[in-house]
């Protein structure tokens, strides 16, 4: 090859190159920060243990449709799940009989949705839940 030709295929493939990592920001991914909480506790029925409470976020399309899981802590049991409704609450129900009082974790999955062609992360979070919860 001449080396005016190996000049400008060079400068096509870095050309090309910056182009390319122009556009991928414009279609990376966007984490967005989301909290899970725990608004409230009902052990008034030892059969049916409730639990319930809230993913907030910035953007609506990061409550809805959210995967959160219940553990009692000490034992180490996963206590149950559910899925958030559009408004971002979740409640969980269980038998205070197969599950030990003691203290409990509420945790969200991280979540991938696409949205006019961008892909939003959704981001995971944790709460511990103390007892600190009135019953409701």
């Amino acid at each position: 090859m001449l080396p005016t030709v190996k000049i400008c295929a060079a400068s096509l493939v870095a050309a090309g190159t910056v182009i390319a990592g122009a556009t991928i920001p414009a279609h990376a991914a966007g984490s967005v920060e989301s909290t899970v909480t725990v608004t409230g506790f009902d052990g008034s029925d030892v059969d049916h243990v409730k639990f319930f409470g809230k993913v907030k976020s910035d953007k609506a399309i990061c409550e809805a449709g959210r995967h959160v899981v219940l553990r009692q802590t000490d034992d180490g049991v996963r206590a149950g799940a559910d899925t958030t409704n559009a408004n971002g609450r979740w409640s969980i129900v269980f038998d205070g009989n197969k599950i030990n009082p003691g203290h409990f974790k509420a945790i969200v999955d991280r979540k991938v949705v696409k949205k006019g062609g961008h892909r939003i992360v959704c981001a995971a979070d944790t709460v511990k839940y103390d007892g600190a919860v009135p019953q409701g």
